[in-house]
């Protein structure tokens, strides 16, 4: 029975997509730990709307993690930087905007029987943000 239902939740009941034909997603996320209460967390995230080449968004993150207790609760202070390049609606133009942001994050890790999990609490902050339109 629990296979079954792990299955049917896999199963797209209504499939909504968007017009293009692939996109890419690429990431990476990393953690160095300092000392015993100090982690150095850093992330690249690169999103196009085709495979490479069409940028849609860049995002870089970095922050130092302070763990409140052993290997389990982690408060973060963060800065980003994203870059982004959306068209403008109804013609293949594109516009950029560039954001620079304070974000603050909270990880916990819980047990739920063998389930492992990572619980992501985050608030972005934008300090300064600049549209530039390239012709």
């Amino acid at each position: 029975m629990k296979r079954l239902l792990v299955i049917i939740l896999f199963i797209p009941l209504n499939l909504v997509a968007q017009e293009s034909d692939f996109g890419n997603w690429l990431i990476y996320f990393g953690d160095k730990k300092i000392s015993n209460k100090f982690n150095w967390h850093h992330e690249v995230q690169y999103r196009n709307y085709n495979f490479i080449g069409d940028t849609e968004q860049l995002l870089l993150r970095t922050g130092i993690g302070y763990n409140l207790s052993e290997k389990n609760n982690n408060i973060l202070l963060g800065y980003g930087f994203i870059y982004s390049e959306p068209y403008i609606k109804n013609t293949d133009e594109k516009t950029s905007t560039y954001e620079h942001r304070i974000y603050q994050q909270f990880i916990t890790r819980q047990a739920f029987g063998g389930l492992l999990c990572s619980i992501v609490t985050g608030l972005n902050s934008d300090f300064w943000k600049m549209i530039l339109n390239l012709d």
